[in-house]
């Protein structure tokens, strides 16, 4: 069985939005994309992520060869806040997350959101995808 075959593999029914955020992570440095998260860290108002500006940035900025995907990722549950709707609608004019099937030639899009029934269907292809599809927006 190839890795990508094992990665497909993988059963994420009982995963979090932190489990999605580790295996995406660990995904992508493993196919050399660079990535970004920005971290919360513990104050004495309790749990804030130090920025400037907008609050509700997405999850992950994720490079590779001139190609940059912005994903918020969510829990299966997870619901996207305003804050997150306005960047996701500031990328992508009109956008709604109400597509089930995302065709290959839009796995490269600028913004998304990734859920961990998109695994398979999203993550693994778009992330494992060879360089000159990915370079052509995903398109064979």
């Amino acid at each position: 069985m190839s890795a990508r075959e094992q990665l497909l593999a993988y059963t994420t029914n009982a995963w979090s939005e932190d489990d999605l955020l580790n295996e995406t992570v660990g995904l992508a440095l493993t196919w050399r994309w660079a990535v970004h998260h920005g971290r919360a860290a513990r104050t004495k108002k309790g749990w804030r992520t130090a920025i400037t500006g907008m609050p509700g940035f997405p999850d992950l900025v994720l490079a590779k060869a001139g190609v940059v995907l912005v994903r918020e990722l969510k829990s299966h549950k997870g619901r996207q806040q305003g804050e997150q709707l306005a960047w996701a609608q500031s990328f992508t004019p009109g956008w709604r997350e109400q597509r089930l099937e995302i065709p290959d030639s839009e796995l490269a899009v600028f913004f998304d959101v990734w859920r961990p029934e998109h695994w398979r269907s999203r993550i693994v292809p778009t992330l494992t995808m060879p360089m000159q599809q990915l370079l052509r927006g995903g398109r064979e």
